[in-house]
Order: C-alpha cells, then structure tokens, then sequence
C-alpha cells in the first residue's frame, strides 16, 4: 500500500505539477533530516531542486530512487529494534571516521 507521500508525488508527476513534486520532495528530505536517513535525503532533495529545469524524465527516474530510499527506511524503522540497530551503525561510522 502506497504512502500519502508516494500517493501525492506519484499525482504530481504524473500531471508534471514541479511546484508540487517539489513542495512533497521538500517535506520528505526535512522529515528525513530528523532521522538522520542521509540517502534519503540526499535524493529526495534532488528531486526538489528540479522545478526549474521541468525535465518529467529525470524527475520519474528520481522519484523512483526517492520511493526506493524510502520504503527501506520505512522497512528499517518497521523493525523491533531498529533503535539498537541504528546505535551500532553509528558506532561503526564513528569507528570509520576514527580511522581515516
């Protein structure tokens, strides 16, 4: 079953609204910031920033990686212990930066 923000955008595509694909894509990529779902950001802000060039093929193409990016933080965040999940990739990261 489809999202309300998948519903919303898959319309505004569809109909090639940019003022719309870029008001959903924007609301995503903020809720996406306060989780820390950096993917999902980063690709849902792409496609925010396309309403000026109104190019409809590359917005379908990143709204399928936006929908893509999403239904696996949704599938993440589905999980019992997501929250334990989320502190041990943290740690991994940290480790990583440690090392560089």
């Amino acid at each position: 079953m489809p999202s309300l923000w998948e519903s919303c955008s898959a319309d505004a595509i569809k109909t090639g609204n940019f003022k719309d694909i870029k008001s959903h894509a924007h609301k995503l990529s903020s809720l996406a910031r306060h989780i820390a779902a950096k993917q999902l950001v980063e690709k849902a802000s792409r496609l925010e920033h396309l309403e000026d060039e109104k190019d409809i093929e590359t917005a379908v193409f990143l709204f399928d990686h936006v929908r893509t990016e999403f239904e696996k933080v949704v599938s993440f965040l589905s999980e019992d212990n997501w929250i334990e999940m989320a502190k041990q990739q943290a740690s991994r990261q940290i480790e990583k930066e440690i090392v560089l």
